[in-house]
């Protein structure tokens, strides 16, 4: 009896193990697993949710997810098209894609080396008007570019990023910060001057007022430029670009009809 229910116990706590392995695993790790046991359905209801969900997918994932839904689409219903056009978009993340021999049969790797023939001989043109699909546009992120730009005049970036106003602010203030740090430096060397060579008690005490102030101003605005620089540097590196900016790291693009634009974070 005893030994029954210990048994019975050690089996509910495997499933339960298991099932909480399970539930731990990522919607893509979920998509592989369901695909390397052919539970295609699974796979594909799966590989759909990453498609359709691409702001928050990365490039790789994309590009699995694809790959599956062509292997699915061919394999399973010998459905041609959509085979082509999932290759196809797999193929516009990465052209040098490859399946293996190991894993796939000779025809669906033969179909998918036709596929990927004509894509890399005209990646633009060589479907119909009927079949045309949209395609990924991989781009650089433009981030790092903007961050140099900043280092050498606070703002640049900005205005690369096309952020045009916060750009246009940092550059004014930069300037403005820069040449009043000049100018109560020469003002505050002045007045130094001026206060080592006074004798009477009346005036070095207001000569060193004089001096004093200006040495304060000479550095606040010496830290409100090292601010502003590090801003921009910093903002150039981290915030990510504004829209209409072209440089982005993925978009859709519908051939005639405008773009949706998703951004893979830096």
């Amino acid at each position: 009896m005893w030994k029954k229910i210990a048994l019975l116990s050690i089996f509910l706590m495997a499933s339960a193990t298991s099932v909480s392995a399970q539930t731990g695993l990522s919607q893509f790790e979920q998509m592989l697993q369901a695909f390397q046991q052919i539970k295609y359905d699974k796979a594909e209801q799966l590989a759909k949710q990453i498609t359709a969900d691409y702001e928050s997918a990365t490039l790789f994932e994309l590009l699995e997810a694809h790959k599956i839904l062509g292997i699915i689409a061919f394999q399973r219903d010998m459905n041609r098209e959509e085979a082509q056009r999932q290759f196809d978009l797999a193929l516009s993340i990465d052209p040098n894609l490859k399946l293996d021999s190991l894993s796939f049969s000779p025809k669906t790797i033969e179909f998918f080396d036709t596929i990927k023939s004509r894509f890399l001989a005209e990646p633009d043109n060589s479907e119909s008007e009927k079949t045309k699909v949209h395609r990924y546009i991989i781009q650089p992120d433009p981030r790092p570019a903007a961050t140099l730009r900043s280092m050498l005049v606070p703002g640049w970036g900005q205005l690369y990023k096309n952020d045009r106003s916060k750009g246009y602010a940092l550059i004014t203030t930069t300037m403005v910060t820069t040449l009043a740090t000049g100018i109560f430096h020469v003002l505050q060397s002045k007045a130094h001057t001026d206060y080592m060579n006074a004798i009477e008690p009346d005036v070095i005490e207001q000569k060193y007022d004089s001096y004093n102030r200006l040495y304060k101003l000479r550095n606040n605005a010496a830290l409100l430029a090292g601010g502003a620089w590090l801003y921009a540097v910093f903002d150039a590196l981290i915030v990510k670009p504004k829209p209409g900016q072209p440089n982005v790291n993925i978009s859709f693009d519908f051939k005639n009809h405008p773009s949706l634009v998703a951004e893979i974070s830096f």
